[in-house]
C-alpha cells in the first residue's frame, strides 16, 4: 500500500508539471498573436484563477525558446520573465549620434573652407604687395595713371610694400651690361661701311630715375641707339672708305687717320656719357668693308 501511493504521489507532480508546462505554452501562443496583431508597448495582464501571465509587446519582443535574437523571456516554474532590450532608444541614440557626428564634420568642412580661404587671401595680398629687390638690380615704383615715378630708390635685396592697383615695380640693372651693336653708315666719298661697336657700361645708381626717364627699363640698347649711333654717323660721314679701312698709319689723308675717327668717336661716347650719368666701361669699335 506504501509503495502505491508514493507512485500515486509521483503521478500527482507529473500531472502538476504537465499541467504547468501547458499554462506556459498558451501564454507563449498568446504573447506571439498579441505581439503579431498589436503595435503597443509592453503591458502584462495577469489572471491569478488561471494562473497565467499575458504579455503585449511592441515589435521587438521573442522568447529564449524561440532562437530568435531581440528580447528575451524566460519561463520558470510557470512565471514569465521579460528582459527588454530597448532597441528602439538604442536605435535613437545611434541615430542623434550620427547626426551629431555629421553635423560636426559639417561645422569641421566650414571651418576648414574659411581658413583655406583665409590662407589663400593673405598669401595673395602679400605675393602681389610685398616685394623683394633681386640682386644686382634697383628697383623703382612707377604711377600706372600717370606715368609718374616715385622719388624712392629700393636697393638690391631690399623688400618692401607697395600698392600693386596704383603702382607697377620696375626693376633697372646695376652691374655692368655688355651690348654688341652692328649698322651701316655713308662716308665722305658715298660709300658704304659697316660699323661693329661693343660697349660696355653701367648707370649711375643716384641718377637711375633720370636715366629711366631718357632711356626707358632697356636704356643700354635705347642709348647706343639714340646717342651713339648718331655720334657714328656725324663722325664717318666726314672720312673716306679707304681711310677707315686702312691699318697703316702711313695712309695720309686731307681730314686725318683712322685713330683720328676712332679718337673723335671716343669723345663724342664719353661726353654723351657723362651729360646722361652712364658710366661707359669699356668700348670696341671695328670697321669693315660692306660685301
Amino acid at each position: 500500500m506504501k509503495r502505491h501511493f508514493i507512485k500515486l504521489k509521483y503521478d500527482i507532480r507529473n500531472v502538476k508539471h504537465y499541467h504547468l508546462y501547458k499554462i506556459n505554452i498558451r501564454n507563449i501562443h498568446n504573447i506571439i498573436k498579441n505581439e503579431r496583431a498589436t503595435n503597443t508597448h509592453l503591458s502584462v495582464n495577469n489572471n491569478p484563477r488561471m494562473n497565467e501571465k499575458k504579455c503585449v509587446e511592441n515589435e521587438n519582443f521573442i522568447y529564449s525558446n524561440i532562437n530568435i535574437i531581440k528580447n528575451k523571456m524566460h519561463i520558470t516554474d510557470g512565471q514569465v520573465e521579460i528582459k527588454d532590450n530597448k532597441m528602439d532608444q538604442v536605435d535613437n541614440i545611434k541615430y542623434e549620434r550620427k547626426e551629431q557626428e555629421n553635423e560636426q564634420i559639417k561645422i569641421l568642412k566650414l571651418k576648414n573652407v574659411k581658413l583655406l580661404t583665409c590662407c589663400i587671401i593673405t598669401t595673395l595680398f602679400f605675393y602681389f604687395t610685398l616685394k623683394k629687390v633681386p640682386e644686382g638690380y634697383i628697383c623703382l615704383v612707377q604711377n600706372k595713371h600717370d606715368g609718374e615715378v616715385k622719388p624712392y630708390i629700393y636697393d638690391d635685396l631690399m623688400t618692401f610694400f607697395f600698392n600693386p592697383l596704383k603702382y607697377k615695380v620696375i626693376h633697372m640693372r646695376i652691374i655692368p651690361i655688355q651690348r654688341k651693336y652692328t649698322n651701316v653708315y655713308e662716308t665722305l666719298d658715298k660709300q658704304k661701311i659697316k660699323v661693329k661697336l661693343e660697349v660696355k657700361m653701367k648707370p649711375k645708381i643716384p641718377f637711375i630715375i633720370d636715366i629711366y626717364s631718357s632711356f626707358g627699363i632697356n636704356y643700354s640698347t635705347s642709348y647706343i641707339e639714340k646717342e651713339m649711333n648718331l655720334d657714328l654717323k656725324n663722325v664717318i660721314k666726314y672720312y673716306n672708305l679707304n681711310t677707315l679701312l686702312e691699318n697703316n698709319q702711313d695712309v695720309n689723308d686731307d681730314n686725318g687717320t683712322v685713330d683720328d675717327a676712332i679718337d673723335q668717336i671716343m669723345d663724342r661716347f664719353y661726353d654723351s656719357s657723362i651729360f646722361h650719368k652712364i658710366i661707359l666701361m669699356d668700348v670696341t669699335i671695328l670697321f669693315e668693308k660692306v660685301e
